[in-house]
């Protein structure tokens, strides 16, 4: 018992120093890192595990606030125009404003700016009217734009820290107004974003049922906002709309459906000298479910399942045996690491919250009827 303890601390407490780094005052971010910092090595002379966790963590937290520091937009710079050329990242949606005029909300990524009094954030949220363009946008244009940086801000706190905090959780470091489109052409510099549109288009031409066609660009691709306004409120009504949202469940589902396949394909065609081994399985699982996660695109509930389900498919292959809640831990700590501002979005704590409780309960549960153990489990879930 005191071993399992001492492998689950440091990583609870590096998690924990991780996530506190996110609130700490400009002021004194400096002086907590050095100090925790040296305080973490001298703690490893005496608790190696824990001492390099934190470290580890005060570490990452530095490199992070340092990214932030570089993304962040100073005051003077808002309201002017700046002439930038970018690539659209995500599939564009489409509305109408409110004075009628109808609008799309592109996600973009700056290549470069060819005239620009401040420094434009790498990856920016931007609003285009469709009458400055020849052409519907779509993924993977590129265009060369003349926009206005603004803050993020909502109604309810504009420019302040909650919105603020949305925008870094979601990757979206400044809002660009664009007024003038100067060129627009179909330059695909990724493999994924071609494969995306390719079946997009495959599915709109094929499909017939408009509302088929929408749920599965919805289910495969990740393109919820193929759903039109209608069907949307019918799901709703219905009780299943996170349904046709990506998140683990699918990549859950995914896995399953692969390992069910490959188990009955084995069954019915073994090799002669097979001698049982699931490597393969693994190995195959582990790629689709990679795949669907990047088609469907790669947001955080994905990332979270695919990442769980390569830990297990490699426990397993070297026949270790993981509590589930530990491996929750450790991929959260491992996301975090890669991106600590997506501690920040909403989708990081429904996710992992949700998982988290589900998994809690099925430890306390064990002992009762399944009838009350399932409905324990919802209900705990459905409250998170």
């Amino acid at each position: 018992m005191r071993s399992e303890k001492e492998t689950v601390s440091p990583v609870l407490v590096a998690l924990f120093v991780l996530l506190s780094t996110l609130f700490l005052p400009d002021s004194l971010f400096y002086w907590a890192l050095t100090t925790g910092g040296i305080g973490a090595l001298l703690l490893s002379w005496f608790r190696p595990s824990l001492g390099l966790a934190i470290f580890f963590a005060v570490v990452f937290g530095g490199l992070h606030y340092e990214r932030s520091i570089q993304h962040a937009i100073p005051a003077n710079c808002f309201g002017k125009y700046s002439n930038i050329e970018t690539t659209i990242i995500d599939f564009p949606r489409f509305y109408t404003g409110i004075d009628g005029e109808p609008i799309a909300r592109l996600e973009l990524r700056v290549l470069s700016q060819v005239t620009s009094v401040c420094q434009v954030p790498n990856t920016v949220m931007a609003y285009l009217p469709l009458a400055v363009i020849e052409k519907p946008p779509t993924l993977g244009d590129r265009l060369t734009v003349d926009g206005r940086l603004k803050a993020v801000s909502s109604q309810l706190s504009p420019q302040v820290w909650p919105d603020q905090a949305t925008a870094l959780g979601n990757q979206r470091f400044g809002v660009l107004s664009i007024r003038a489109v100067h060129n627009q052409t179909s330059a695909f510099a990724g493999l994924v974003q071609r494969a995306r549109l390719k079946i997009s288009h495959w599915i709109a031409s094929n499909v017939k049922n408009s509302d088929g066609a929408s749920l599965m660009q919805a289910l495969l691709i990740g393109r919820s906002d193929a759903l039109d306004d209608d069907l949307w409120q019918r799901l709703k009504r219905l009780g299943v709309a996170h349904v046709v949202v990506v998140s683990g469940l699918h990549v859950g589902l995914i896995a399953l459906f692969t390992w069910t396949a490959l188990s009955v394909l084995r069954r019915f065609f073994r090799r002669r000298g097979d001698v049982g081994s699931i490597a393969v399985h693994c190995l195959v699982v582990v790629i689709v479910c990679w795949v669907y996660g990047l088609m469907s695109g790669w947001q955080l509930p994905a990332q979270r399942a695919t990442l769980m389900v390569v830990a297990l498919s490699l426990a397993r292959c070297c026949g270790l045996s993981i509590r589930s809640m530990n491996l929750l831990i450790v991929i959260a700590l491992l996301i975090l690491s890669v991106d600590l501002f997506s501690a920040l979005s909403a989708s990081f704590w429904l996710s992992f919250g949700v998982t988290a409780t589900i998994l809690w309960l099925l430890s306390r549960t064990e002992s009762m009827r399944t009838v009350s153990r399932v409905l324990i489990i919802q209900s705990g879930a459905a409250a998170v």
